[in-house]
């Protein structure tokens, strides 16, 4: 499921990622993003994957969509992460597309958080 967390305001989104996602877990969160791209144009997030599982094909094809639809909607994003090919979608993500994306370690988490806000 997608947990958004006390600190998200304004076009700063912070989200932990925790279980196996479905597609219902994206039908549920999407239209928070949408309301949030709506209002502030861009947005900031910081997406905390560390207690991440996976997902079902039904969230996979979700995923999809939600990045076509928001693809060049995101000015930064701080993926914290523990594996490799968290990292290695990090890295693709900010290559094709216009938006800032990197990965961080759970242990680089308060470095997450300033580069996101822009303090850095």
């Amino acid at each position: 499921m997608f947990e958004i967390q006390p600190e998200s305001q304004g076009n700063f989104l912070s989200l932990c990622v925790v279980g196996k996602l479905t597609d219902g877990d994206y039908k549920r969160f999407c239209p928070h993003l949408d309301a949030l791209v709506a209002e502030h144009g861009c947005v900031r997030c910081l997406i905390d994957m560390t207690a991440f599982e996976g997902m079902t094909m039904g969230a996979a094809w979700e995923d999809f969509i939600l990045g076509v639809r928001h693809w060049n909607d995101f000015e930064r994003c701080a993926l914290i992460g523990d594996t490799a090919w968290e990292k290695a979608s990090a890295v693709a993500f900010n290559a094709l597309s216009k938006s800032d994306v990197r990965y961080f370690t759970a242990k680089e988490r308060r470095e997450a958080w300033i580069w996101v806000k822009g303090r850095a």
